[in-house]
């Protein structure tokens, strides 16, 4: 353990501005560990639980440093491994936005840690779990044999994923510097898999079909989308989630995307709820009526692509 020193502290130019903080008292915790492995995760436990649980922090953070949360140490383990996600491939940032000038990274590390969220939520408990009770799942470190088996799920997931589309097969074998460049491409939008807001959706879409109809696991469910246009101006997706005017991602449209996915895939799978709701909301996007919308949609299928 470091022994502190009052240089080292550096009070001394605090104290000559204002020399009345020399009577005050301040509380201070030291926490020490062993130099190993099992040391430093120890403490790292503590400051992410603190600072969780205290005050509020940034996912960021949380994913950096959690050493309990299932989901946080899986996906650090796949940024250090898996080819989709090495190096700069993933923005390490607190926000799920790419900034524009990025032509690099695959997706944001608060969108990666979304998508294995939701592949949790089917790997796991099937869906039928409540916000509440996988907050409190995610509280408890589990066993080693736990994490590593949705680890290999998460490695087998994501290899589907590349193989299934050229595109990102093609992005993990580009070494340059702007190996993400067309696939965000200002004129057309690029790639709905290379823009967050439409990846997380997909993910979020495919695990919820794969939980509704577990015949079909969630690899043969996204296999479906092979043939799908994933051009992010292209129907249905302009509008919904590109400004054919500004050229620019819109942001607020992200449930309907995942509607969408979902209604392209089998329609009778949504709930009610969900099937007025992406009448309502696709008729709203385009400004038409709901008649011409319910025509529109019937148009869109993965049958069609």
């Amino acid at each position: 353990m470091q022994r502190l020193i009052p240089q080292e502290l550096q009070l001394s130019p605090a104290l000559r501005e204002k020399s009345e903080i020399a009577s005050e008292t301040i509380s201070v915790i030291l926490i020490g560990h062993n130099n190993t492995p099992e040391g430093m995760e120890k403490s790292r436990r503590i400051f992410s639980t603190l600072n969780r649980y205290a005050k509020p922090v940034r996912l960021g953070d949380i994913i950096a440093l959690d050493e309990d949360d299932i989901v946080a140490i899986t996906t650090r383990i796949m940024l250090e491994n898996f080819p989709l996600f090495t190096g700069d491939k993933i923005k390490a940032s607190n926000s799920k936005s790419i900034p524009s000038g990025d032509k690099k990274c695959f997706t944001t590390l608060m969108t990666l840690y979304d998508c294995h969220l939701e592949l949790l939520k089917y790997y796991k408990f099937g869906g039928n779990i409540s916000n509440g009770r996988l907050k409190d799942y995610l509280r408890v470190r589990p066993n080693d044999e736990t994490i590593s088996g949705f680890y290999d799920f998460l490695v087998e997931f994501w290899s589907a994923f590349y193989t299934c589309f050229t595109e990102i097969e093609n992005y993990i074998e580009d070494t340059s510097l702007n190996a993400a460049e067309q696939y965000r491409d200002p004129n057309d939008g690029g790639n709905i898999f290379f823009r967050p807001i439409s990846l997380y959706p997909f993910i979020s879409a495919i695990a919820t079909l794969a939980m509704r109809g577990p015949e079909h696991g969630i690899i043969r469910v996204m296999e479906q989308f092979r043939n799908i246009d994933r051009t992010v101006s292209s129907e249905p997706w302009n509008r919904v989630i590109w400004n054919p005017i500004t050229h620019k991602m819109v942001m607020r449209n992200q449930s309907l995307v995942k509607y969408l996915f979902m209604h392209m895939y089998n329609h009778d799978i949504l709930t009610n709820k969900e099937k007025v709701a992406i009448k309502t909301k696709y008729a709203a996007v385009h400004n038409i009526s709901m008649e011409d919308a319910i025509t529109r949609l019937n148009n869109i299928s993965i049958h069609n692509a």
